[in-house]
């Protein structure tokens, strides 16, 4: 099977989750604070239709973001890969995105962005959770962090920290707050460093994760010894898209 079929497959069999921890306006956004429920007793994503909301001790809002604000996570169904633009679709109509993102939530060095990827295709992705794999998956979205370090420098500089530390021999599999954790019970892979930090604008974020996501994809390839031998001089084409972030629209 050619590279590109398979990359084709994997999207196809790819569905994802994200834990968007934030310091929200209150006054800004679309959601009554009364909805927000205790962790991890949020509603099975009914509330707001493609979202649960919860609250997270771990989050503060060490800047003074907003006079009116809540420090709390919005987490949303699992959804594919085809459907990466419905997601932000969905967030900027909850966040009420009408103006700058900036306006509706703000981060910091406490907030997260876990991202939870599942591929149902066991050829593919059999045994791909061991220190080998986690080293691999870090390296490559360094090597695009650092492509567009102008606006993810934030981010690569607190990749590893607390509750996302670096994978050793001793933690892979041990400890759940390591950089990349494998849920068993969902059979998830989380990528757990992820942080907005830095990030002002809607179209970053889209940009980020899609990539990250392809990140994903490619280096289940490359692990799997599947990318094509032949010398590239891009090798991260598929990764990084050639856009302008401004330009980038998410339609409500």
């Amino acid at each position: 099977m050619q590279k590109k079929n398979i990359i084709k497959l994997l999207k196809e069999k790819l569905t994802f989750g994200l834990e968007l921890e934030g310091v929200f306006n209150l006054d800004k956004i679309n959601i009554c604070e009364d909805d927000i429920a205790d962790y991890h007793e949020g509603e099975d994503y009914d509330c707001y239709n493609f979202f649960k909301l919860e609250k997270d001790s771990s989050v503060y809002n060490i800047n003074d973001s907003f006079q009116n604000y809540y420090c709390f996570e919005i987490i949303s169904k699992p959804t594919t890969y085809a459907d990466l633009n419905v997601y932000f679709e969905k967030l900027k109509a909850v966040l009420n995105i009408t103006d700058s993102f900036y306006n509706s939530v703000r981060f910091n060095k406490t907030t997260g962005g876990h991202i939870h990827i599942k591929i149902n295709n066991n050829r593919f992705i059999t045994n791909i959770y061991n220190l080998e794999f986690i080293n691999l998956l870090n390296k490559n979205i360094f090597i695009f962090l650092d492509k567009y370090i102008y606006l993810f420098e934030e981010i690569k500089n607190n990749w590893f920290r607390s509750y996302a530390k670096k994978p050793t021999a001793q933690n892979v599999g041990q400890d759940r707050g390591i950089s990349v954790n494998k849920n068993n019970k969902y059979n998830t892979i989380e990528i757990r460093s992820l942080n907005f930090n830095g990030i002002k604008n809607i179209g970053t974020m889209y940009f980020l994760v899609s990539n990250i996501l392809d990140i994903v994809i490619n280096t289940i390839l490359e692990y799997n010894n599947l990318e094509d031998k032949q010398p590239k001089k891009t090798k991260f084409n598929i990764l990084t898209k050639k856009v302008k972030i401004e330009n980038i629209n998410i339609n409500c």
